[in-house]
């Protein structure tokens, strides 16, 4: 059970962090290979 909490709550990371990085794309395109590799 604590795996699956685990993998969920990094799912919802990963999920917004491209959000936040698809939006920072629309306005800078640098920051998406910043974003990518980390």
């Amino acid at each position: 059970m604590i795996m699956i909490a685990i993998f969920v709550v990094m799912n919802i990371s990963v999920t917004l962090s491209l959000q936040l990085s698809l939006r920072n794309t629309i306005t800078k395109e640098g920051r998406v290979t910043i974003s990518f590799k980390k």
